[in-house]
């Protein structure tokens, strides 16, 4: 026992003994990243060496903040002014997420799924490039993510749909409540009906709004990945596999945002109908 600890005990006084702080080591970060695989001219053996030092020595939230700031710092030489929102997507920016996925997905592989990484094709010899392929494929084996998370299955993410919808639901309910409270006379199941009624129109209208916006999402990230001529020969593929009427007429200057999302709109109520 320490002196000061035995001190306390003697003189009757309950002190805390301090502990010494447990921190953990950083052993990786966003600019050592960028520096090995954005700015460097580095062989795929030295990238993967890399990989396999870090599947040794970081964990998963380490790996994730490192990759995170790499992206950050790559977003950062694109657009030294700050990207726009809706700014395409430019070259290095591109890069750094692509090398953030085999990065982690490689590091999840070694440190969670080695043996199922050796199955499919790893050896101390894999590069960077083919890295990318046996790790997917070692964590699909192993049904896990690269941060050692199982894989959802199609029941636990229809589990997680209704456990939303029931909250959405509930919280819709009792906000309708607040704003119509039970009226003198009224019966609590005829208060109920009516609030529930009122309830229902407001959900669906936030599922509308909600899906919208799905919608609008993935016709920005379309039209960024692929441009304008893409999504039209895209818009023709569809209307013919789902036999969609559409009129084209001829345009004489680029339609708005808002016009392209109603006639998208208006594709999608096509096929609902057909």
């Amino acid at each position: 026992m320490s002196a000061t600890a035995t001190a306390a005990i003697v003189d009757a006084r309950m002190e805390p003994i301090s502990a010494a702080l447990i921190t953990r080591p950083i052993v990786v970060t966003g600019q050592l990243l960028y520096d090995q695989f954005m700015a460097a001219s580095e062989s795929d053996r030295t990238r993967m060496g890399l990989i396999r030092q870090l599947a040794d020595t970081a964990d998963a939230l380490q790996i994730k903040g490192a990759c995170d700031k790499m992206v950050e710092l790559a977003r950062d030489k694109d657009y030294p002014e700050g990207k726009p929102k809706k700014a395409e997507r430019k070259s290095k920016e591109q890069q750094a997420m692509n090398a953030r996925t085999i990065i982690q997905q490689g590091w999840g592989a070694l440190h969670f799924a080695r043996s199922e990484a050796e199955k499919a094709g790893y050896d101390d010899t894999t590069g960077y490039l083919a890295m990318r392929v046996i790790a997917k494929k070692a964590l699909d084996a192993a049904k896990i993510d690269w941060k050692g998370d199982a894989l959802k299955t199609a029941s636990d993410r229809e589990r997680a749909s209704l456990i939303r919808e029931q909250r959405s639901e509930t919280s819709a309910l009792v906000d309708v409540q607040k704003a119509n409270p039970r009226a003198v006379g009224e019966s609590l199941a005829d208060w109920n009906t009516r609030t529930f009624a009122l309830a229902q129109v407001t959900m669906e209208k936030a599922r509308v709004e909600a899906e919208e916006r799905v919608v609008s999402d993935l016709f920005d990230k379309l039209l960024e990945k692929h441009g304008d001529d893409r999504l039209i020969a895209l818009a023709s593929m569809i209307c013919q596999r789902y036999e969609v009427d559409i009129v084209v007429t001829e345009v004489t200057s680029e339609p708005t945002e808002q016009e392209a999302l109603d006639a998208m709109a208006n594709v999608s109520e096509e096929l609902a109908n057909a």
